[in-house]
């Protein structure tokens, strides 16, 4: 896959937020006139691909981490790609991920395949793409 875009900088950070630096290249989502990125790359240097279209980022449901939402493949992704998480470390318990990880889901929320666009059980290693 090949991604583009420019990294400005990686900030030493504590959370999703920080641990995700946008792709300086952009594009104007259709609302609100806000540039988006083409990817993210984490502080540890790993790139996510970025669906185009997409509204973000906000704060994930879950309060610990960002998502673009609203997307439509691009980038390399399947057109059934709607949307990305990117999660904050997880430095305690049987599933450690201390870089941090990438989720794509579709439109109606399941997570899936960023390439094949196909629902995937918890057991893929698509579920949780682990970040350096």
């Amino acid at each position: 896959m090949y991604i583009t875009g420019l990294i400005l900088f990686l900030a030493a950070c504590t959370n999703a937020a920080d641990t995700a630096v946008p792709g300086a290249r952009g594009e104007v989502a259709a609302k609100g006139g806000m540039s988006t990125p083409s990817f993210i790359v984490s502080k540890g240097g790993t790139a996510f691909p970025v669906p185009k279209g997409v509204t973000g980022p906000i704060g994930a449901q879950s309060g610990k981490g960002i998502q673009y939402i609203g997307g439509r493949g691009g980038n390399g992704l399947s057109t059934k790609v709607s949307g990305f998480r990117f999660m904050d470390p997880v430095t305690t318990g049987k599933y450690q991920y201390t870089g941090g990880y990438g989720s794509y889901f579709n439109s109606a929320g399941q997570t899936i395949n960023p390439f094949t666009g196909q629902t995937i059980p918890r057991s893929s290693p698509w579920w949780h793409i682990i970040a350096k």
